[in-house]
């Protein structure tokens, strides 16, 4: 229920208790407050999660300051966390007015990260040893190897990173089995 339907069953105890009764019961009230929808959260990308965390938005300036650094991006300004770091990426996204307003709700209403799609990468014919796609944040180099995980070194991989890193390739390709993982 939203507000206006909210005001018209309000309006409505009239026919139930009379248009003078001074007193209605506060259960009919109470519940009908409790029918009253909430804003719903936007879903938001886990860069524009990331935008988000650096704003306390118990903190009135930091909720000013957000919406600030939103509405200003397209004229003539990137993107600015709470940290003074410009996200030109995320800029660019936010050209658009409908995306710009997506993030203002955000800010103002509440919002849940939208996890992106991982996926593995297997070369098809090759030996497990040397099977997998894998990226060492160490050396911050690619390879393939086993499927084995290791805290330093990531064996599943999200679209963008596969494409910034050239990899965009894969999907296309017959000789690449890809698996969506969790």
């Amino acid at each position: 229920m939203n507000k206006l339907e909210l005001i018209e069953r309000i309006e409505s105890l009239k026919n139930i208790f009379g248009d003078k009764n001074e007193y209605i019961k506060i259960d009919m009230v109470v519940k009908l407050i409790s029918e009253l929808d909430e804003p719903e959260k936007v879903k938001v990308s886990e860069e524009e999660a990331k935008f988000l965390e650096t704003f306390d938005f118990n903190c009135e300036s930091d909720v000013t300051t957000a919406l600030y650094h939103v509405s200003r991006v397209g004229w003539g300004y990137h993107l600015t966390d709470n940290n003074g770091i410009e996200l030109k990426d995320l800029s660019e996204e936010l050209r658009d007015l409908e995306n710009r307003k997506r993030l203002i709700k955000a800010i103002l209403d509440g919002y849940e990260v939208e996890k992106e799609k991982r996926y593995m990468i297997k070369l098809k014919g090759v030996p497990d040893g040397a099977k997998f796609l894998k990226y060492t944040k160490v050396t911050r180099e690619w390879y393939f190897g086993m499927r084995k995980h290791y805290n330093d070194i990531e064996i599943s991989h999200t679209r963008k990173e596969l494409e910034e890193a050239g990899f965009g390739w894969v999907f296309d390709c017959p000789g690449i089995e890809i698996e969506e993982v969790e």
